[in-house]
């Protein structure tokens, strides 16, 4: 999942530990299991509720930008 850009490996950890992965139709329930670059990698409802509560940020700072927790 990390290596397709779907998540972190943290998440999809996260996730496999919950039981909210599948390949092929398969449940995954053990971490750093492989799958098959042409299989199809599904979420269940709640995984995919997870995944979209979650908000990505992308912020291009040039040179002389500052950032950062007050």
């Amino acid at each position: 999942m990390a290596e397709r850009g779907l998540c972190s490996r943290r998440n999809a950890d996260d996730y496999i530990s919950r039981g909210w992965v599948f390949v092929d139709g398969h449940r995954v329930s053990e971490l750093g299991t492989r799958a098959d670059p042409n299989a199809e990698i599904t979420l269940d409802r709640q995984g995919q509720a997870d995944q979209q509560s979650r908000l990505t940020i992308l912020l291009h700072k040039p040179i002389g930008y500052v950032s950062g927790q007050p």
